[in-house]
Parts: structure tokens; sequence; C-alpha cells
């Protein structure tokens, strides 16, 4: 799968990069194929919101299609089939700094006074993410840290910044 991170503290997304899959041969040994920095990123910047994702790359094309393809509401992806979800998903206003939208499994760190979302961490790589943040709160050396953990995750980072108003994203 792959390590996201909505990074609520420091008003970022991060991601890493690659994708990844399973595969057999004909006689039974078991590979894992990978690509990173392919171009087609986990996160998906808009002026005012942004997409972050994480699962079965056939429903993550169908959300970044629907994303760049102008959001219609009476169109929204689906993010699953057969009562199983294959996405881990949000819409995050960049503005606001909020969640306005998600889908999926999620891991998250909250401020035990104020009971404030902090974090919230996906994919095979969101617990060694989410520990290593609770930690240092920096999302980058989360990702870091999950890639060295996760095989699934590569240490190549995307990032948007929501206070700077800059990213990696090409």
């Amino acid at each position: 799968m792959t390590t996201i991170i909505y990074d609520k503290y420091n008003k970022q997304l991060v991601a890493d990069t690659r994708w990844s899959f399973k595969f057999s041969d004909k006689l039974g040994k078991k590979y894992l194929i990978f690509v990173d920095d392919c171009g087609f990123d986990k996160i998906a910047d808009g002026k005012n919101t942004a997409l972050l994702t994480a699962g079965n790359g056939k429903f993550i094309a169908m959300w970044r299609k629907w994303w760049f393809e102008g959001r219609d509401k009476s169109k929204i992806p689906e993010t699953g089939n057969n009562n199983e979800t294959l996405i881990n998903l949000l819409i995050v206003d960049k503005k606001s700094n909020s969640v306005i939208f998600h889908a999926g499994e999620k891991l998250a760190h909250y401020c035990v006074d104020s009971n404030e979302l902090l974090g919230v961490f996906a994919g095979s790589g969101a617990i060694p993410a989410a520990d290593c943040w609770g930690e240092n709160r920096c999302g980058k050396t989360a990702i870091e840290t999950s890639s060295k953990r996760d095989i699934h995750t590569s240490q190549d980072i995307k990032w948007v910044d929501f206070s700077s108003v800059k990213t990696n994203i090409t």
C-alpha cells in the first residue's frame, strides 16, 4: 500500500510515492513489484482543498479523475465494493485546516487536553508513521521512518504545506 499523513498540527499533507503490488509466477515464487515517483501522486492539490489517498489504485484513479474533472457532488466515486472499503482518503479544507470528507481506516492523534485532532495516518505504514509523528511532530520524518519498517512505503516524499502555500507536487 503506502503511507499518507494529514498533519493538522503543522498544516501539511505528506505522502510517499511508492506504488506496489504482489505477484506470483507460474512456479509460485512470490514477488513485490514497485515503482517510486511515477507521477501518479497520492496527493491532489487544489486551490482551497486537497485530496489525500491510499489503497487500491483503480479506486484512487476514479477519485483523482473526479477531483480533476470538476468534483460534481452527484458523481462522487465509490470507495470500494461488496461492502469492503478499498481506499483510504481525506478531503481537507486547507483554509480552515479541517477534514471535509473521509473514507477508510485510519489512525489518529488527538490532544488529550482539548480532544482536538492533531494528525491522521493511513496505509500500510500508518502505525510506524503515527508512532514516529507522536514523538517528533514531523510528517516528513514520519514517512522516512515508516519506509524503514514498511516495504510498501518509499523515502520519496510529496507534500503540501497550507501555511506557506508551498508544495513539491508538480
